[in-house]
């Protein structure tokens, strides 16, 4: 299934109008139809479910339908990387 970030808030039942290219990219390029899913998110309201509702010439709208996956803690990546350093740097001194 296709994801793609938006900026704009995502909750249930809501209209969301991707940008022009990623509304081409939707139409065009993967041939996307009404009614077909993708999956939005935006970086703080997690994933959710979204059909195709609208396509025209000038763009396309996506209605939300359900949360897929809850937003994951914002300073994990951070987290991720310290500890990944950590590690490289361990595996340097032992070897």
């Amino acid at each position: 299934m296709i994801r793609l970030f938006v900026p704009q808030p995502l909750q249930p039942g809501a209209v969301v109008e991707p940008d022009v290219d990623q509304a081409r990219y939707l139409t065009t390029v993967m041939r996307q139809q009404v009614g077909d899913e993708v999956l939005l998110f935006n970086g703080r309201d997690g994933e959710w479910r979204a059909a195709l509702s609208e396509v025209g010439k000038r763009g396309c709208k996506l209605t939300l339908a359900e949360q897929r996956q809850k937003a994951r803690d914002q300073y994990a990546p951070f987290i991720n990387e310290t500890v990944n350093i950590l590690l490289d740097m361990i595996a340097a001194k032992a070897g």
